[in-house]
């Protein structure tokens, strides 16, 4: 079976619920390897993701068979010629439910591990956009890299807005469901959020 093949037979979602599974998932490098195999949806071996992570070969093996021990990832046949084996996604895409886990620092941790890949994405592409204006090739901002507001709402309202946005996201992803990054010129990472102020947590 091709790796297209493949993927076409991938079930849809994989939850992750239980707390100790979450716990597991929240360590950086173990988060940051799940992030570029689910991105790039084809299979890639432990020195390959090390590269991207910015760890050795022998310890993203170690993160790795970590995942795999929850079902998360999966390694592919042994090469037969020896070669390293590659670890694939066990499904297109994976669900957290954060919340499962009761105590608050892990919680926190996994919110941490969450923003390295984006981080590291935003900063790559501040540099790119701060060289290619001052070299003159950059007119408009194709781009939104990062944008922050405050919403004045009533609690209906900001429930409105909660699901119309997602309402967006989900429509656009469902034009990407099956679809190879490697073939399309924009692969578009996203985070968002819709939180209340310090001052309304005393009412909840």
């Amino acid at each position: 079976m091709t790796t297209e093949e493949t993927q076409r037979h991938l079930p849809d979602v994989f939850e992750v619920s239980d707390p100790r599974n979450v716990r597991i998932i929240s360590h950086p490098i173990r988060y940051a390897a799940l992030e570029e195999l689910f991105e790039r949806q084809r299979p890639l071996t432990a020195t390959e993701i090390a590269a991207v992570v910015g760890v050795s070969p022998s310890v993203m093996s170690y993160h790795l068979r970590e995942l795999g021990a929850i079902g998360i990832v999966h390694k592919t046949k042994a090469a037969r010629d020896g070669r390293e084996s590659p670890w694939v996604p066990s499904a297109r895409h994976y669900s957290v439910a954060v919340s499962a886990e009761p105590r608050s620092q892990v919680r926190m941790r996994f919110m941490d591990a969450m923003l390295v890949p984006l981080r590291r994405r935003i900063e790559r592409m501040l540099r790119q956009r701060m060289e290619a204006r001052r070299r003159g090739w950059l007119e408009t901002d194709e781009y939104t890299v990062l944008s922050m507001g405050t919403l004045v709402l009533t609690r209906e309202e900001a429930l409105a807005a909660k699901r119309e946005i997602a309402e967006v996201w989900r429509r656009y992803e469902i034009l990407g469901e099956g679809r190879k990054p490697e073939d399309y010129p924009v692969n578009a990472a996203y985070v968002w959020s819709c939180l209340p102020d310090d001052k309304d947590e005393s009412r909840r």
